[in-house]
């Protein structure tokens, strides 16, 4: 990893491993950029009509398609939509599953497509994986965080591998501890109030996808591990026709010199309608983009701070993830992002903080923050 400017390092006892600036970084500049081993759209947000890239999620909607279904108005109007066009769609052949290029089809088709593609485009409601999916929902309701098809998805990219040894290993260096003993902290998915739940997925996993190569995770015991593997390294993923456009429209106005700045203006209050009036009394502000959730080799060794240094970013509209300094970076200086969700890491107090970071990610949070807020505490 040394390429880009990082290394990885032991931290301390207590963190680990880290990942350690090799060069100085100014604020806004990306330290590296990677696909995931393996993602997935989440099941409840393609229910609901989200459309996405069965591989990539990059949007299948034009801005004005997005629009219209997040504010339920179909005559709803914006500007510039020129630049923006409906993206063409590739289906699968067999199933009907749609991609957003040939690429994308044929990525999917080698790593794990082959194996889990359901042969018809018809709803089969009494396949195994059918069930799986629909056994998930009723478990895990929005706001999603996983996907149980990730599981699958994991385990076909193993079996169609060429070399499989190799890639479960890589799937296996990921934190896969089911608890913390030493701060005697459980995954919140896997406390005793949902192991009724749980062997009722391990059962239905087993029956949904071949088991070959990947027995030791059949087991309750190694079916938790694989839970736990996903609920403490999965990196959400979000796209958004509108983003898309809003940027392209945005890039194209700081060239174009014959708009005016009162058109600009106009422009950016649209936009402020749009999202805060339109959207959110259609849709809310929680549920607007296409959603799921990766695994990211490099992004899964940053640590986390409640002061973070950097920051995951997606700038190309689909899975490929990106590490962006928020501030400058000085070489030895240990990159760390934030895990919690923005308004959460801004707005609430430590003892949140840390109770989201122990029920998730099975750790106590000793940054520089936590530490001054504790202070204030005891004193």
């Amino acid at each position: 990893m040394e390429d880009c400017g990082c290394e990885v390092r032991l931290i301390n006892e207590i963190k680990g491993r880290g990942l350690i600036a090799t060069k100085q970084f100014k604020q806004g500049d990306v330290l590296f950029s990677e696909k995931p081993l393996v993602s997935c759209q989440f099941p409840w947000n393609e229910a609901y009509g989200y459309l996405a890239c069965h591989h990539c999620m990059s949007p299948l909607e034009n801005v004005l398609q997005c629009a219209a279904r997040l504010s339920n108005n179909p005559a709803i109007e914006l500007a510039f939509t020129e630049l923006d066009q409906p993206p063409t769609i590739y289906p699968c052949s067999m199933c009907g599953v749609k991609y957003c290029s040939t690429e994308c089809q044929v990525e999917s088709y080698n790593q794990y497509h082959r194996t889990m593609c359901l042969g018809t485009t018809e709803i089969v409601e009494e396949h195994p994986l059918n069930i799986l999916v629909e056994a998930w929902k009723k478990f895990h309701y929005p706001p999603e965080t996983c996907s149980i098809l990730l599981l699958v998805r994991i385990v076909a990219t193993i079996q169609q591998s060429d070399n499989s040894d190799a890639t479960l290993n890589e799937f296996m260096q990921f934190c896969h501890r089911v608890t913390n003993d030493k701060d005697r902290i459980v995954h919140k998915l896997l406390g005793q109030q949902f192991e009724q739940q749980i062997e009722q997925m391990r059962l239905l996993f087993i029956n949904a996808i071949s088991t070959e190569k990947v027995d030791h995770w059949c087991t309750p015991e190694g079916f938790r591990s694989l839970f736990a593997l996903l609920g403490t390294n999965c990196q959400g993923i979000g796209t958004n026709a509108v983003t898309r456009w809003y940027n392209r429209v945005q890039d194209f106005l700081k060239t174009n010199t014959t708009i005016s700045e009162e058109e600009k203006d106009r422009f950016e209050t649209s936009i402020d309608k749009l999202y805060y009036e339109d959207f959110e009394n259609a849709t809310g502000s929680d549920f607007l983009d296409n959603e799921g959730s990766g695994l990211f080799k490099k992004q899964s060794l940053i640590n986390h701070s409640c002061t973070p240094n950097a920051e995951v970013c997606f700038l190309n509209d689909n899975f490929q993830l990106s590490i962006r300094a928020l501030k400058d970076i000085e070489c030895e200086e240990e990159i760390c992002i934030s895990y919690l969700p923005p308004c959460q890491l801004e707005d609430s107090d430590r003892e949140e903080r840390q109770e989201t970071l122990s029920e998730n990610y099975l750790f106590i949070c000793r940054c520089s923050r936590c530490e001054t807020e504790n202070d204030v505490m005891e004193e």
